[in-house]
């Protein structure tokens, strides 16, 4: 069933489904019902969905986030993302929860769409809620914030995550270095930079090429000899690493 939902043939996975309700002690669990769910997103048929999900109390089985989460990624493929947004309501009043996939679930159909009020809107009910987003929706905020001129708001994405203790991912720096310093924000780009070293993680070179062309520009040379010795300090530790790893 899973392998027919994944390649797309959603009504080959449906038929199954029958097979199973006309045995004996073969009855549909949650695990079988999400996995249609998710049959019916890829195939863009929401409608379905929702009614393979509405079936599933008919059945005694109840839905979870994960079926939740499924269910929205239904609306979100077939493009209705009002119903994905009602659905996130819903999951919240009966006290589920919303995890990273349903997070990132909203903010891939909202930018898709090209929508940066709804994207602003995840992103200010996620933070509200002191929710910690994993690396790839923060990668896709960062984004959506640098390349639509608001390295602000990527600025303080950066600062709500160091200040909840997570060291955030280096390409987030890459993204977040360049639109700052595009912005002629540069001093708060070194900061930055200054801070992933300093929780232990090496910036790659192309941050530390952008930054350095930038203080350049500024005539900041004692801190481009700062940067410098930041990356030689990080690239020694990575060998030592290798080496004792080896």
């Amino acid at each position: 069933m899973d392998a027919y939902c994944k390649k797309g043939r959603f009504l080959d996975a449906l038929q199954l489904l029958d097979e199973m309700r006309k045995r004996e002690n073969c009855k549909p669990t949650l695990q079988v019902f999400t996995t249609l769910i998710y049959g019916a997103g890829i195939v863009r048929d929401a409608a379905r969905a929702r009614r393979l999900f509405d079936e599933m109390e008919q059945c005694g089985v109840t839905p979870d986030r994960g079926a939740h989460n499924a269910l929205m990624g239904a609306y979100v493929r077939a493009r209705d993302l009002q119903s994905g947004m009602t659905l996130m309501g819903e999951m919240e009043q009966k006290g589920f929860g919303l995890d990273d996939v349903t997070y990132n679930t909203m903010l891939c159909g909202f930018q898709r769409a090209g929508n940066l009020e709804g994207i602003w809107k995840i992103y200010s009910k996620m933070i509200g809620s002191g929710f910690m987003p994993r690396t790839r929706t923060t990668m896709l905020l960062m984004k959506v914030f640098c390349e639509n001129g608001r390295p602000d708001l990527g600025l303080e994405l950066w600062d709500y995550l160091i200040g909840k203790g997570c060291v955030p991912h280096r390409h987030a720096l890459d993204v977040l270095v360049t639109g700052l310093c595009c912005r002629d924000v540069v001093g708060e780009a070194y900061r930055c930079f200054r801070e992933l070293v300093e929780m232990g993680m090496a910036p790659t070179e192309r941050a530390f090429r952008v930054l350095e062309g930038f203080l350049k520009k500024k005539r900041e040379f004692g801190k481009i000899d700062e940067i410098r010795q930041m990356m030689k300090a990080t690239q020694l530790e990575e060998h030592q690493t290798e080496e004792e790893a080896a």
